[in-house]
């Protein structure tokens, strides 16, 4: 290209800016980002800015350290991910094997998450990182990513610790469900108050859960009370096992019923009521030799998820 040739937005783009935009999106704030790449928020902040004026578009609303896509920022992100994995890639290939990801990679999941989302991608993840040897641990245990017990732990909810990084995987609706049988001969369900005349299983802590609020069909949050909860447990796939044994009307994220729902043996009670939606992250402690094979599994199960 002559010397003297106009440079097209395109060309002015840098392709650390669109890693470090996908990056943000992943980790959720720019503080997580500035964290993860050790750059001042200031720096990563740049960047962006520099990423939104060669493309000409907002990309983030920015506010309070947090912020959402535009449509433009959507667009932009979808475009983006393939290429930068498929570099990523081809970069691992050409630098040979000496540089190939190996080792053992530790993975904690609640138990229906770890069967449903990330066993299936573990065949493919394994044959493309051969010396990669896979430890996964079914769990709802809470282990300390910072003592080295695991290299990447999946979570429920709001991260608990700043200390670590934290990857959203996805955002899961929850919503109330019961065994068709539990239904047969019960009080009738219209309104989020009808709860108190049944039996609720609830994946809340039992502080939370004594306070029993829910969002109504007109997204209202609705104290409902007097409340019967039966059963507590942090691992939301024994609530499905007791709902589907016709125990209550479980309280869940979307992920732990899909399979029965689509089975028809759980069905939706009060469509449009349930909890403001849970984020599932992936979290891991920062500075780790094993970042590259922790950011190859999560790039793969978010493909793989995604497709």
């Amino acid at each position: 290209m002559p010397v003297d040739a106009p440079v097209s937005p395109a060309q002015e783009v840098l392709l650390s800016d669109l890693r470090l935009f996908a990056n943000a999106i992943d980790l959720g704030s720019l503080a997580a980002v500035a964290r993860a790449t050790r750059l001042s928020k200031t720096s990563v902040t740049r960047q962006i800015q520099r990423l939104e004026a060669a493309i000409g578009h907002r990309l983030l609303h920015r506010g309070n350290g947090r912020f959402a896509l535009t449509e433009e920022g959507r667009e932009l992100l979808v475009k983006i991910r393939g290429p930068l994995s498929a570099l990523d890639e081809a970069v691992v290939g050409l630098a040979g094997s000496a540089s190939a990801l190996q080792g053992r990679l530790r993975i904690t999941a609640p138990y229906t998450f770890g069967r449903t989302v990330i066993a299936p991608t573990l065949a493919s993840f394994m044959a493309r990182h051969p010396a990669v040897k896979v430890t996964l641990e079914l769990s709802s245990r809470k282990v300390d990513l910072l003592s080295d017990e695991a290299d990447i732990a999946i979570r429920i909810g709001a991260p608990e610790s700043d200390q670590l990084i934290a990857r959203r995987l996805s955002r899961e609706g929850v919503i109330l469900c019961a065994a068709p049988a539990y239904l047969v001969g019960r009080p009738p369900l219209e309104s989020l108050s009808d709860l108190s005349a049944h039996t609720l299983l609830d994946f809340r802590p039992e502080t939370v859960a004594t306070h029993f609020e829910l969002v109504n069909a007109a997204g209202q949050k609705q104290r409902v009370a007097p409340i019967h909860i039966a059963l507590h447990s942090n691992e939301p796939g024994v609530l499905a096992i007791a709902a589907l044994q016709g125990a209550g009307i479980a309280v869940l994220p979307e992920q732990f019923a899909r399979e029965p729902l689509a089975a028809g043996s759980l069905v939706v009670v009060l469509p449009g009521c349930g909890l403001p939606p849970l984020d599932i992250h992936a979290l891991y402690a920062p500075g780790r030799r094993q970042s590259s094979k922790i950011r190859a599994f999560l790039d793969h199960l978010v493909a793989h998820s995604q497709t």
